[in-house]
C-alpha cells in the first residue's frame, strides 16, 4: 500500500516503489523486500528555500504491523533504512530539479486496540507469548496467516496445504540445541507428524532464506541425528496452493504414508 501526501512525490508513488522491490528482489534483499510488501509507504517533503530557490527533500517512511515491528532488532532496522535509501535514491535519479530523496525510515504503524491492556496483562503473565519465527534476528518472519508467523507466501501455501489435509503440523517450530557446537537453535520450515513418521520440510527459495549452503546443511543434520527425516522442497513449486496440495502428496508418497482419512 502506498499513498502520497499534499505535496506530489515527483514520479507515481506506488510504481516507485513496485520498482525498488524488484531491483531489491534480483539483488536478494529479502527482508528489505518485505518492510515494502508488507508496509504501508507514505512520502512527505519539508521544502526550504536557500540560494535563491526552493530546495525538495522527500522523506519516506514505511509503516509496519507492531507486531512485525516489534521483531526488528535496532541493527536490523538501521541496516534495512540504510538499503531502501540506497534503492530509493538509485531509483529516483537526477532529472527532478532540486527535489531528491534525504531520508527512509522504518516506524510502527499506530493501530487501534481497544482491549490492548487486556492483552498486555496476559502477556505479563506469560499468556500469548509466541517463539515462533524468532530464530534468526536478522531474518524474522513477517507474514501473518491463522495467528502464525511464515517468512514466504509458499511457506503458507504448504501449511494450507497440510491444514486441508487434516495433517498435523508446526510451522517455523524453535529446537533447542544446548552445547558447544552451532547452530544452539533451530528452526524448521515445517514439521509434519504422520503415523510416527516425523518430517522437516524445508521450502527452498533464494529471496527469504538467507543462510548459506553450510548453515542450512547444519541445521538439518542436527535434526537428522535425531531421527528425523528431512523432505526438501523448492519455492516455485508451493507458488500456488493447487501446487501445494501436489508437492505434499509427493512428500508423503515419497514416505509411503497416506493422507488421512476424512472423518
Amino acid at each position: 500500500m502506498s499513498e502520497s501526501e499534499p505535496d506530489e512525490f515527483p514520479v507515481d508513488l506506488d510504481g516507485f516503489l513496485a520498482t525498488m522491490a524488484r531491483i531489491l528482489m534480483e539483488r536478494g534483499q529479502r527482508n528489505a523486500v518485505a518492510v515494502l510488501a508488507y508496509g504501508t509507504t507514505t512520502a512527505r517533503c519539508d521544502k526550504f528555500f536557500d540560494f535563491g530557490r526552493y530546495h525538495y527533500p522527500w522523506q519516506l517512511t514505511t509503516r509496519l504491523r507492531p507486531d512485525v515491528y516489534g521483531r526488528l532488532t535496532a541493527d536490523v532496522r538501521k541496516e534495512l533504512e540504510s538499503v531502501l535509501h540506497d534503492t530509493s535514491v538509485e531509483v529516483f535519479g537526477h532529472e527532478h530539479p532540486d527535489s531528491y530523496i534525504d531520508k527512509f525510515s522504518i516506524s510502527a504503524a499506530i493501530e487501534k486496540n481497544s482491549t490492548w491492556q487486556q492483552a498486555a496483562r496476559e502477556f505479563t503473565r506469560g499468556r500469548k507469548v509466541n517463539n515462533q519465527g524468532r530464530v534468526r534476528s536478522d531474518n524474522p518472519a513477517m507474514k501473518m496467516y491463522d495467528g502464525l508467523y511464515f517468512r514466504s507466501e509458499p511457506e503458507v501455501n504448504f501449511y494450507l496445504a497440510c491444514k486441508e489435509a487434516s495433517l498435523v503440523c508446526a510451522p517455523l517450530p524453535v529446537f533447542l540445541r544446548p552445547g558447544r557446537t552451532p547452530p544452539y537453535r533451530i528452526e524448521p520450515d515445517m514439521l509434519i507428524l504422520r503415523n510416527g513418521v516425523v518430517i522437516q520440510v524445508e521450502i527452498d527459495g533464494q529471496s527469504f532464506h538467507q543462510e548459506t549452503p553450510v548453515e542450512a546443511q547444519e541445521r538439518t543434520l542436527a535434526m537428522q541425528r535425531e531421527g528425523v527425516h528431512v523432505f526438501r522442497i523448492a519455492a516455485a513449486q508451493c507458488g500456488t496452493l493447487e501446487k501445494a496440495r501436489v508437492a505434499l502428496r509427493s512428500m508423503l508418497e515419497h514416505f509411503r504414508l497416506e493422507l488421512p482419512k476424512a472423518s
